[in-house]
């Protein structure tokens, strides 16, 4: 059972398989935590039981995703398993 607000938890995790990002995931005393790993770039996202999300690591390609979802998330345009606006741009 996840720790993290449910509806952003499933948010957070569509979205990361939905990039075919490599990530593991624990369980911390109030929040769920995402690694994501690309090669030797590593970044963090973590879901708190209050919804809120929170990102790190060292600036990369992979954080700047990351900060990017959680941007879209605080602004309401996520739903679980829906393509998030930003997501829409990449495609040709």
């Amino acid at each position: 059972m996840n720790v993290g607000e449910p509806k952003t938890y499933q948010a957070v995790r569509s979205f990361l398989e939905r990039q075919k990002l490599d990530f593991t995931e624990t369980q911390e005393q109030y929040c769920d935590k995402f690694t994501v790993r690309s090669g030797a770039q590593v970044a963090h996202v973590s879901v708190s039981n209050s919804g809120k999300v929170v990102t790190g690591g060292k600036d990369s390609p992979i954080k700047i995703l990351l900060d990017q979802m959680k941007g879209a998330i605080e602004a309401g345009e996520a739903l679980p398993g829906q393509i998030l606006p930003f997501e829409i741009d990449k495609f040709p």
